[in-house]
């Protein structure tokens, strides 16, 4: 009877460990603001917080099996891409405008190279953002913790004046995350994304291993195809461009 019963655990022991590398993890965003308004911008700092949320909450999804993974808006999320705010000073009508990452915004990882293609929109217009994650030179610090009921190990690294600081669990050995945070020996559970003025949270609310269905992984294909420093430089010039217009334009996330 012992026998038997050995050598049933050694039969679905594959298949447990099959299970765990498709399924998909549900994460919470939240993105703070950490804005001071310029001198002579026509704004107080309290009129300024009062008109844009220091704080936005976005729910988001990663799906994945061993081939690939997407990251996308979970159903049901409310959050926005780019917004605008008008104030009206004296005569002067003052415009904010915050250029947001998320609204249509995928990101697919193929794991088997880690090539990445992001879809994103900036001022109206979308793109295919190709890069790969191996060009990304993540450091390993040692430090440990529990994230969603995992145990994860840290790594950092510091990429177009962000510190990022991601939180990943050898696990569950799939070398995926959320926004593109991967290529590491472990499922990236938890990121934070530290800018000149804004700080984003990812974390990890819940893991299941239900299989997906493959239309759910796929790469996205609306918009033009851009590399990430083609991507960049449209970024610079426009930005360049709407500053010379005046106001201010403040860019979260991405």
């Amino acid at each position: 009877m012992k026998n038997v019963f050995a050598f049933f655990l050694i039969a679905i022991l594959p298949l447990c460990l099959s299970a765990q590398k498709e399924g998909r993890v549900k994460y919470k965003e939240i993105t703070k603001l950490d804005i001071q308004v310029p001198e002579g911008s026509g704004l107080t700092q309290e009129q300024f917080e009062a008109m844009v949320p220091s704080e936005q909450t976005a729910k988001k999804v990663l799906h994945f099996n061993q081939q690939a993974s997407l990251y996308e808006d979970d159903a049901g999320n409310t959050s926005e891409g780019d917004q605008e705010f008008d104030m009206q000073d004296g005569n002067t009508t003052i415009r904010i405008r915050t250029i947001s990452a998320n609204g249509e915004a995928k990101v697919y990882h193929q794991l088997t190279d880690h090539a990445l293609l992001e879809q994103a929109s900036f001022l109206g217009r979308t793109f295919l953002i190709e890069s790969n994650a191996k060009d990304r030179k993540w450091k390993l610090t040692g430090a440990t913790k529990d994230v969603a009921g995992y145990p994860c190990q840290q790594a950092t690294l510091n990429e177009d004046d962000r510190t990022i600081e991601v939180w990943f669990t050898p696990a569950l050995p799939i070398p995926t995350g959320p926004d593109g945070f991967t290529n590491l020996p472990g499922l990236v559970l938890e990121a934070l994304i530290i800018g000149e003025n804004s700080e984003r949270n990812i974390v990890a609310q819940e893991v299941s291993f239900e299989k997906p269905e493959k239309s759910l992984i796929s790469p996205p294909k609306k918009g033009k195809k851009v590399t990430k420093a083609e991507y960049d430089q449209i970024v610079e010039e426009k930005t360049k461009e709407m500053n010379q217009g005046g106001g201010m334009r403040i860019r979260i996330g991405g």
